[in-house]
């Protein structure tokens, strides 16, 4: 029993950190394309 609670947790926590990396990832991209743009202008 507790080894499958351990389980769902170390998944959980993989799928939160790539979450977190596709979001850093997302924000990198806007923030290079709002630069960008500042600098066409």
């Amino acid at each position: 029993m507790y080894i499958k609670l351990d389980d769902m947790i170390a998944d959980a926590k993989n799928i939160a950190d790539e979450q977190i990396i596709l979001a850093l990832l997302d924000a990198r991209d806007v923030v290079r394309k709002s630069i960008l743009k500042m600098i066409e202008s």
